[in-house]
């Protein structure tokens, strides 16, 4: 069970393993496109408050 799902493998150890690591990069990528996303917003937003916007 993870984030309150419950995920079914039906395959061999091995290939659960290798669909966990290709999950968790995954997992990992889209929180780094999320906290770069998130640093240009708030950049952005502290740029324009320093204009005066």
């Amino acid at each position: 069970m993870e984030d309150g799902k419950v995920n079914e493998y039906t395959c061999n150890y091995s290939e659960y393993s290798r669909q966990k690591v290709l999950e968790k990069r995954q997992q990992q990528e889209q929180n780094d496109k999320y906290i770069k996303e998130k640093t240009r917003l708030l950049k952005a937003a502290e740029d324009k408050n320093k204009k005066g916007g």
